[in-house]
């Protein structure tokens, strides 16, 4: 039997993960909602020809892209999160199961590429930007918005006060995010870098809030009590700070927009 790839595994792990969320998707993802508004905002009606929503989910940009081009393409790692997918739209909807880091795709093929919330998940960032690059036709947008490091600090900080083990993944710090952008061969048309801060009652319910959106990978670890003891979960919900608004998780977006 061959070893088991480790970046694979984990790709079956943002998969499996994002699909057990793909019905409940949509009451939770508020972070996600807001970027998408902002990143939507940056993109002229009217235009022609044919875009990719990279990392679609159920489709909650789709309706609003399907307005802004003549056609749209979701692609998703997710089935489940495929099947969710109603554009209200007269359009058919097109939708690709497929992984990012190997589009399926020929060169020069779109006419824009749309990317919210999703390219964080990528093994290889970029490589992924190039092959973007790669089918976009010359002149072509890419609309993204990805997170970056310090995304989930509050969380990070109350694990510290548990052990000294790094229980939060690596998020792509900005100034390699524009290097690997200049190396994809991008013209850097706008960028900015906003902090959005999702706001709960409790500490416990901030930190499963992320699996609620099907992102709880980007923690490394099980937040239950039979798993990791009571006293280890006292101490982790004792840690976590306290806002004026409660207990906040907080994700550090960056907005970009890219012409090849």
């Amino acid at each position: 039997m061959s070893p088991v790839n480790p970046q694979q595994q984990n790709k079956c792990a943002t998969q499996r993960k994002f699909s057990q969320a793909a019905v409940n998707y949509h009451e939770h993802a508020c972070v996600q909602s807001q970027s998408a508004k902002i990143l939507l905002a940056d993109i002229p009606d009217n235009n022609l020809g044919l875009c990719l929503d990279l990392g679609a989910g159920p489709g909650v940009n789709t309706k609003v892209l399907s307005q802004k081009y003549e056609q749209v393409i979701s692609l998703d790692l997710s089935i489940s999160m495929l099947e969710e997918i109603n554009t209200l739209s007269t359009k058919p909807a097109y939708k690709i199961c497929a992984d990012m880091d190997y589009l399926p795709f020929k060169a020069k093929s779109f006419d824009s590429v749309f990317s919210n919330f999703a390219t964080q998940w990528s093994q290889n960032l970029p490589l992924l930007l190039k092959n973007i690059n790669r089918v976009l036709k010359p002149g072509a947008k890419f609309y993204l918005t990805i997170v970056c490091d310090g995304t989930l600090k509050e969380i990070a900080h109350a694990w510290q006060e548990v052990d000294q083990q790094k229980h939060i993944n690596d998020f792509v710090k900005p100034t390699d995010l524009l290097k690997y952008i200049k190396q994809a061969n991008f013209k850097l048309q706008s960028y900015r870098l906003n902090c959005h801060k999702d706001n709960y009652k409790d500490p416990l319910s901030a930190i499963k809030s992320i699996k609620e959106i099907g992102a709880s990978n980007m923690v490394q670890a099980k937040v239950n009590k039979g798993l990791m003891g009571k006293n280890r979960l006292k101490t982790l919900l004792n840690a976590y700070p306290k806002s004026n608004n409660g207990f906040d998780v907080s994700y550090q977006v960056a907005y970009l927009t890219l012409e090849k």
